[in-house]
């Protein structure tokens, strides 16, 4: 089924649909303040696709949840924020609204994966960035309640029309958006 799905929903809408290892979420849980417990688990990107986004995932009871992180990037001196409307084009959540940048976290540091994310989605580079935490919130219904990191980036007084700019010209994955 898993295969099948890939090879005539996933594939066809875009073939460079990132397919590798990627970890999920097995349970997590508060364990004092401030303090958060996460079991994961290895397994690779088209099975969690498969197991929440296909018509027998409504069917299934028992789940390995997606893990996923975005960042909440405040531009215009901390007045506005950076978000994104996701192609139709994309395997997961096309069409839909979300804070950039945004990934699945397919390394162990999920910092890691926002400085990779911020020159493929706004074409900023990520690697000397202040990344903080926020927390670990559920994405809701519409996105199978996946669990996802949430990072703060200040990028201070940088304009949102000079970030707009960037991801129609050096954004590495402009097909994103």
């Amino acid at each position: 089924d898993t295969q099948n799905y890939w090879d005539n929903v996933v594939a066809p809408s875009n073939p460079r649909t990132f397919d590798g290892r990627v970890w999920g979420v097995r349970q997590w849980r508060g364990i004092g303040p401030n303090k958060l417990q996460v079991e994961l688990q290895r397994s690779w990107y088209r099975y969690q696709l498969y197991l929440h986004f296909s018509p027998r995932a409504l069917e299934i009871k028992e789940k390995l949840n997606p893990f996923g992180c975005c960042a909440v990037t405040l531009v215009d001196g901390g007045t506005a924020i950076m978000a994104g409307r996701r192609s139709s084009q994309v395997a997961c959540c096309p069409n839909m609204w979300h804070l950039t940048p945004a990934g699945t976290v397919d390394v162990d540091d999920p910092v890691a994966v926002i400085r990779k994310e911020m020159p493929e989605e706004l074409g900023v580079p990520g690697d000397s960035l202040d990344v903080r935490l926020l927390g670990l919130f559920d994405t809701g219904a519409e996105q199978a309640n996946k669990p996802e990191l949430v990072f703060v980036i200040d990028l201070g007084s940088t304009k949102s029309s000079d970030i707009l700019a960037r991801t129609r010209t050096e954004a590495v994955d402009k097909w994103e958006h």
